[in-house]
C-alpha cells in the first residue's frame, strides 16, 4: 500500500514515473467506481476506464501547480 505524503507528492511534481503507477494503485479503482456510478447507463466499461485513466493523466500533468 502506497503511503500519500509530502515525499510522494514530490515525486510526483519530479514527474516519476513509478509514483504515476503508485497513484493509480492508490486512487484507480476509486476514480473508476465514480465514473462508472455517474455514467452506468451512458458509457460502456471501456469509456469508463478511458474516462479514469484521463482524469489520471489531468491529475498527474497538473499536480506541479499545487
Amino acid at each position: 500500500m502506497v503511503t500519500i505524503s509530502e515525499q510522494f507528492i514530490r515525486r510526483l511534481k519530479q514527474r516519476d514515473a513509478k509514483a504515476w503507477y503508485e497513484l493509480w494503485e492508490v486512487f484507480g479503482a476509486s476514480i473508476e467506481r465514480m465514473v462508472e456510478t455517474f455514467g452506468y447507463r451512458l458509457f460502456s466499461q471501456e469509456t469508463v476506464r478511458d474516462i479514469s485513466q484521463e482524469t489520471m493523466s489531468r491529475v498527474y500533468q497538473e499536480i506541479a501547480s499545487y
